[in-house]
């Protein structure tokens, strides 16, 4: 199925103006990011623990409230499990991005039906770049409340060390350069004529 810009611009407001439109570069994508795996290692982990922790028991036929505890760790990892390979399967390969003066929208979001908003008034952080010199493209995160919205169940997200591990907001683009300075100087716009 071909993607068009018509099912982002149904989404325009009247006060806003394209600046930008772009699909990931399909040859040279981004691989995925080490952290979409985490929940997958993680569940494995705890199957494997309880799955252990169980066999004595079934093997006595013997359970004991304890046992309900390993039970509880057994289907947390499985949820972890399904979780990660489900956002490891979701990957950008039909996504389209549009940047206007106000927003970044995102369809199809991988993480939402239809079209996901990035408000640019929300941002709330100095904006990423991550450039891959092997393919040429890159990635840029946007710090704004969306990313503390999903939680771990839709966004792989998990805190080390108090920082959250998240995936690009746009990736495997090429001119990644361009696309941060259309955004940093959209939000200066923006701040300097109040989102009008």
């Amino acid at each position: 199925m071909k993607l068009t810009i018509s099912k982002i611009t149904d989404q325009l407001l009247s006060t806003e103006k394209i600046l930008w439109h772009k699909k990931p570069e399909p040859k040279n994508q981004n691989p995925e990011p080490r952290s979409k795996y985490i929940p997958i290692l993680i569940g494995a982990i705890l199957m494997i623990i309880s799955i252990a922790l169980l066999i004595p028991s079934f093997l006595s036929q013997k359970l004991t409230t304890t046992d309900t505890l390993y039970a509880i760790i057994l289907f947390s990892g499985l949820i972890l499990m399904i979780v990660g390979l489900v956002n490891t399967r979701t990957g950008s390969k039909n996504v389209e991005y549009l940047i206007t003066n106000k927003r970044v929208l995102i369809y199809p979001s991988p993480y939402s039906r239809g079209v996901r908003i990035i408000n640019l008034w929300e941002v709330n952080g100095d904006i990423e770049m991550k450039y891959n010199e092997t393919s040429d493209t890159g990635d840029i995160y946007i710090p704004s409340p969306h990313w503390y919205r999903f939680g771990i169940v839709v966004q792989t997200r998990m805190i080390i060390n108090d920082k959250p591990i998240i995936d690009p907001d746009i990736k495997g683009i090429k001119d990644p350069y361009k696309v941060y300075n259309i955004l940093i100087e959209a939000i200066q716009t923006g701040k300097r004529t109040h989102w009008k």
